[in-house]
């Protein structure tokens, strides 16, 4: 009997921090990191940091560089400065709605005049008014605009 016991408080011993650990998996999955309106130093933005969400604007002398597989469920994004989002095939860079359900749904990137060191490669934006809006010579390769109002 005392065998018995020890083997269920073994396995209720290994299967109680198995679920609690699981469990703060999924409730850290479920937390957004919200953009400054206004970003006025450089920095990068993570993966694990994701999904961003706001309104945000790179301003002039600011470098804002992302790493692969960010996602970004955003309102709009206009870039005055450098927005570095340099994904990868098996890793892109998602810019997207909060809900991600229907075009039109957000701003869209909009790279204005001093914006022209931007790099946009492996990037996928969806869902919005316009995709992108380029008033400078931004480099954009490798890239997918699909179910938006305008490219």
């Amino acid at each position: 009997m005392a065998s018995g016991w020890r083997a269920a408080i073994f396995r209720w011993g290994l299967l109680v921090p198995l679920v609690l650990l699981g469990w703060l998996m999924m409730a850290s999955e479920g937390r957004a990191t919200v953009l400054p309106s206004s970003i006025t130093e450089s920095t990068t933005l993570s993966a694990a940091g994701s999904p961003y969400t706001g309104s945000t604007t790179i301003q002039a002398g600011a470098t804002v560089s992302v790493e692969p597989g960010a996602v970004f469920k955003v309102s709009s994004i206009a870039v005055k400065g450098t927005l570095k989002a340099e994904g990868t095939v098996f890793a892109p860079i998602v810019f997207t709605s909060g809900s991600d359900s229907a075009p039109g749904q957000w701003a869209g990137i909009n790279l204005q005049a001093g914006s022209g060191a931007s790099v946009l490669s492996h990037v996928e934006v969806r869902r919005a008014s316009t995709a992108i809006t380029a008033s400078s010579n931004a480099q954009i390769t490798n890239s997918s605009l699909h179910d938006n109002w305008a490219a």
